[in-house]
Order: C-alpha cells, then sequence, then structure tokens
C-alpha cells in the first residue's frame, strides 16, 4: 500500500506521533525527556513552527502542531536526526533512534483541534501513569497560562487562549473526562485528514488529480514556454536549467520544470530525466518536494497560465 502524502501549508494543524524503534522505553530516563523536550524547543524556533501541544511518553510522543512556513516534514526530519545524534552521543551507540516514518494526519480546526488536543494531553491518563493531565510532567498542559522566558511555552499558551477562548474554558473543556474512543482520520485521495466534509472537501478541491486535470491547458504547451517563464521567474540562463547545481535558486527552478512538464506537457519521468540530465527517480523526487506546498503550487500555475496568455 502506498503511503499517504503529507499535504501541508502555513496555518495548517497536524497531530504527530512518532515511536522509539522496536517500541523500546529509551524515553523513560527523565534527563532523555528533557532533552529531547530541549530539542523540540530549539527545532520550533528555528523553523517557526508552533507547538501547541505535546506529550512525551516513554516510548513515544506526541505533538500537534501548526506549520509555518517550513514544511512539517522537514521541520520533522531536523527534529529527530538531532535528537537521534544527540541520544546516540549520550549513550554511546549508533543506528536509528526512532522508527523509519512519522505519523501525521492534518486536524479541521473548526470541528476536531480541541479534541484532539485533549487526546494528546490525557494520554497518561489512559495509561493508567497518572490521575490527570495535571499531574504528569513530560507535557504541556502544566506550562500553560503561566508567566514564562521561553518563546515555546508562551506561543502555545497564544495559540491555547485563542482555540478555547480562554483559560477557564480550557480547563473546563479539559475536566470533561467522559473519555470516548478518538476518531480515526480517513486516507482520502491519498490524505490523512481529520476533518468534516467540507473540511475535507476544500483540501481535496485544491489538492486532487480530477482538479489538476481540469486546470490543465487544453492546447499544446511547449517546453519552449516553460522554459521562458522559468527564466524570468527565477533569473536564471536555459543552459543553467539543465545542468545540475547546488544553488537553492536552480535546485527550485530544475524542480518547477519538471512539475510543469509533467503537468502541463504530459511528459513521463523518464523524458524528463532526459532534459535534466538525471535519472527518473530523481525527477519524482523533485515533483514530490514542490506537491506538498499547495499554496506555492496554486500561485505558481496561476502565473504560469498568466505568462501564455
Amino acid at each position: 500500500m502506498a503511503r499517504a502524502l503529507r499535504l501541508d501549508f502555513p496555518g495548517a494543524f497536524h497531530h504527530v506521533t512518532a515511536r522509539i524503534i522496536n517500541r523500546d522505553f529509551w524515553l523513560k530516563d527523565v534527563k532523555i525527556k528533557a532533552l529531547f523536550l530541549q530539542t523540540l524547543s530549539k527545532t520550533s524556533l528555528k523553523f517557526d513552527t508552533k507547538i501547541i501541544a505535546y506529550c512525551i511518553m516513554d516510548n513515544h510522543f506526541h505533538l500537534v502542531l501548526q506549520s509555518g512556513k517550513i514544511r512539517i516534514s522537514k521541520f520533522m526530519q531536523t527534529l529527530l536526526s538531532s535528537f537521534a545524534l544527540k541520544y546516540n552521543y549520550l549513550k554511546r551507540r549508533k543506528g536509528h533512534v526512532f522508527e523509519s516514518r512519522f505519523n501525521s494526519f492534518l486536524i479541521d480546526k473548526e470541528s476536531y483541534l480541541m479534541g484532539v488536543i485533549k487526546y494528546v494531553l490525557e494520554n497518561p491518563v489512559r495509561a493508567g501513569i497518572v490521575q490527570t493531565p495535571a499531574d504528569y510532567t513530560w507535557s504541556s498542559y502544566n506550562k500553560y497560562f503561566h508567566i514564562s522566558d521561553h518563546p515555546m511555552v508562551n506561543t502555545a499558551t497564544e495559540a491555547i487562549t485563542e482555540i478555547f477562548n480562554s483559560k477557564e474554558a480550557f480547563l473546563d473543556y479539559m475536566e470533561e473526562y467522559s473519555y470516548e474512543k478518538k476518531e480515526s482520520p480517513k486516507i482520502t485521495n491519498g490524505i490523512r485528514i481529520l476533518g468534516n466534509p467540507g473540511y475535507i472537501e476544500e483540501l481535496l478541491r485544491l489538492y486532487t488529480k480530477e482538479r489538476r486535470l481540469k486546470k490543465r491547458v487544453v492546447s499544446h504547451i511547449k517546453e519552449e514556454q516553460i522554459i521562458k517563464f522559468i527564466i524570468q521567474t527565477y533569473q536564471i540562463t536555459s543552459s543553467a536549467l539543465k545542468t545540475k547545481h547546488k544553488r537553492k535558486k536552480t535546485l527550485k527552478a530544475r524542480r518547477v520544470f519538471a512539475y510543469l512538464s509533467k503537468k502541463y506537457r504530459y511528459l513521463k519521468l523518464e523524458d524528463i530525466a532526459k532534459h535534466l540530465h538525471v535519472c527518473s527517480s530523481t525527477v519524482s523526487f523533485m515533483i514530490k518536494t514542490l506537491i506538498s506546498d499547495v499554496l506555492f503550487l496554486r500561485d505558481l500555475e496561476n502565473r504560469f497560465l498568466s505568462s501564455l496568455v
């Protein structure tokens, strides 16, 4: 079965989980939990990713976060790899620390976000470790609404206040301990989403294959038109576009060329690969790095189609 796609855009809310490899209890040590929390804080500030809620258990963790300009895949890659390096150094070991891939799904803010936050913070209660979320040290529950010089804590408090409208409303919501089984996210068109039908429909409208097919230009778009658009947009030469280069601007331009050629010229990956002097799998990766950024692609396609008029 193909992996679910990670749809992401600035302001999107996600529930993210990751487990220690083989479900070992390497996070049981409070010093290791503190190390993970420190790494989480530094990474969130680096990528401007808001940590709304967290809960660090002995062999896994939960995060509710809101995306900034950087996609959560990049944020999580940095978080997990940074912590793994520190953990391996302390324990004088080598190898993986977490399972191969973290799990995540998009959350509908209006209908499900409060429930997911409650679910995350009540994790230790369901595990029988504590009686109430307030009794557990390694979650964000006790960090809210306290004066702090820590940016991550202040950001989380602001977010919780906005989501629940007030401190009192949050505490009242959390005190309702009539726990019901959390609704599972659904995989729709390859995207894991927890939301009402309207929210899911709106996301799919922006992203699905049906939408992409409808917006394709009927006329025969030529390679020269794509190259002209990219040269004007990224201020590079046509020779640079077709040459391997590590400059960020050139890399982005080559990815855009691959995406537009695939979508609007119906080229196969191997045909695009010949133009860019890479292999087909590289072209596939280049396109995948773009398709999760819905807002960027929407703007890109509008500008490209406008350039054809």
